[in-house]
C-alpha cells in the first residue's frame, strides 16, 4: 500500500483500527476494535502489554513477514489475554510454535466467527472448542502434527468453512463425520494420503448443504506411492449428498471414474469439471445429468474415443440443459462419435457454447 494511502486509512479509522510496528511501545485505546501486529521471532509479554486497556476488541491479527522464522509465543496470550477478549470475531495465531492450548481457552469467546491456528504444532484441539456456535471458518492448514478432532465438532452448527490440509495418512478425514452442517463451498485436497475406509467415514452423502464440491488429489500423478485401485475405492466412498449443484475432480488418478458422478438422481446438478485425470481410459454417462448446464473436459490424456457411453442409455434426452461445453489439453483424443448403430438422435438441444482446445488429432464423427 502506498504511504499516502496507508495514512489516509489511519485518518479515517482513527483509533478503531489499531497497529503495532517493531518494538515501538504504544498502548490501544478502548475503542479499538481491530488490532493487528508484525510477527517476531519471540513475542514476549512486552508486546502485548498494549492490549490491557482493550475491552472490546473484535479482531486479533498477528501479520508474518517471513515464512521461514520458527515464531514463538508468550504463553501469557493463551492464558490471560484471550479469555479478556470476549468479544473476539477473529483470531489467528497462524504459524506460532503453540504445541498445547489451555482446555478452557475457547470458553469465553462465544462470538468467534474465524478461527486460524494453520502452521502450529497443536496435537489436540481442547472440548472448548465446540461450544464456539457462531464460528464460521476454522483454518487448520499444516498442522501435521494434529492427531485429532474433538468428538462434538457436530454442535459447531455455523461451521461453513473447514481446513485440514497437511501432511499423514489422512487419517483426519474420518473426523468430518461429525461435521453435518457443512455448507456451501467445500473443497477435500491431498486426497492421495486418503484411503477408502477413511473416506467413507466422512459421510459426505449426509452433508445436504454442500453446494459446491471439490475433490483434489495432488499433481504427481505418476508418483510410485500412488495407487489406482486406492484411489478409485476413495472416489467411490466419496459419494456426495444428491443436492449436490457443483462438482470437480482434479488430479485423480484411478482408471475409472466412479458411477455415482453420472447418477441420474443427481437433480440438482448444474456444473461439472473433470481435469487432468491421465490415467482414465473413458468418460461416466454425464448425458443422464438432466440439469447439467456447464460441463469441462481437461487433461484427461489417456482418453482417444468419446461414444456412446458419455449419453446414457436414454440418448434421445441426453444432455438436455447442457448450455457450455469444454475440452481441453486432450492430447491423445481422436475421435467423437455422436451416433450409435446409425440411429440419429437429438443431443444437446440447447448447447451455446462449444470450445475444444489444444486436441491435435481429433476428429467428430456425426452431428451435434
Amino acid at each position: 500500500m502506498h504511504d499516502l494511502i496507508n495514512d489516509l486509512a489511519q485518518v479515517v479509522t482513527g483509533k478503531i483500527c489499531s497497529k503495532l510496528e517493531g518494538d515501538k511501545q504504544q498502548k490501544f485505546s478502548n475503542r479499538t476494535r481491530h488490532s493487528s501486529y508484525i510477527v517476531s521471532r519471540y513475542d514476549t509479554v512486552k508486546k502485548f502489554e498494549a492490549f490491557d486497556q482493550v475491552k472490546q476488541l473484535r479482531t486479533f491479527l498477528p501479520l508474518q513477514l517471513s515464512r521461514y522464522w520458527q515464531l514463538y509465543l508468550t504463553n501469557v496470550v493463551l492464558v490471560d489475554l484471550l479469555p479478556r477478549l470476549g468479544y473476539l470475531r477473529v483470531l489467528s495465531l497462524s504459524g506460532y510454535k503453540i504445541t498445547e492450548l489451555p482446555d478452557d481457552v475457547f470458553e469465553n469467546l462465544k462470538h468467534l466467527r474465524c478461527l486460524n491456528f494453520s502452521g502450529t504444532d497443536i496435537k489436540y484441539l481442547p472440548d472448548s472448542l465446540c461450544t464456539l456456535y457462531h464460528l464460521e471458518t476454522l483454518l487448520l492448514k499444516k498442522c501435521s502434527k494434529l492427531r485429532r478432532l474433538p468428538s462434538k465438532m457436530g454442535n459447531l452448527v455455523n461451521l461453513h468453512y473447514l481446513d485440514i490440509r497437511g501432511e499423514g495418512d489422512g487419517c483426519h478425514i474420518r473426523d468430518l463425520k461429525y461435521l453435518s452442517n457443512l455448507k456451501g463451498d467445500f473443497r477435500l485436497s491431498g486426497l492421495e494420503n486418503v484411503n477408502g475406509e477413511d473416506a467413507g467415514e466422512a459421510k459426505l452423502n449426509e452433508k445436504q448443504g454442500i453446494h459446491r464440491l471439490v475433490l483434489e488429489w495432488g499433481q504427481d500423478i505418476k508418483k510410485d506411492t500412488r495407487k489406482r485401485e486406492v484411489e478409485e475405492w476413495v472416489l467411490d466412498s466419496l459419494h456426495p449428498s444428491k443436492k449436490l449443484e457443483q462438482l470437480v475432480i482434479e488430479n485423480y488418478g484411478g482408471a475409472k471414474f466412479s458411477t455415482w458422478i453420472a447418477d441420474s438422481s443427481f437433480k440438482n446438478m448444474l456444473s461439472l469439471k473433470l481435469h487432468n485425470c491421465k490415467n482414465c481410459k473413458s468418460l461416466p454417462s454425464i448425458g443422464r445429468l438432466l440439469l447439467l448446464k456447464d460441463l469441462s473436459i481437461s487433461g484427461l490424456g489417456q482418453v482417444n474415443k468419446i461414444g456412446a457411453e458419455l449419453f446414457g442409455e436414454n440418448q434421445s434426452n441426453a444432455f438436455a440443459s447442457l448450455e457450455s461445453l469444454h475440452f481441453d489439453n486432450m492430447l491423445n483424443w481422436e475421435e467423437w462419435d455422436l451416433c450409435e448403430d446409425g440411429e440419429q438422435v437429438s443431443k444437446f438441444p440447447i448447447l451455446r457454447v462449444l470450445s475444444i482446445r489444444q486436441c491435435p488429432v481429433f476428429e467428430i464423427v456425426g452431428h451435434l
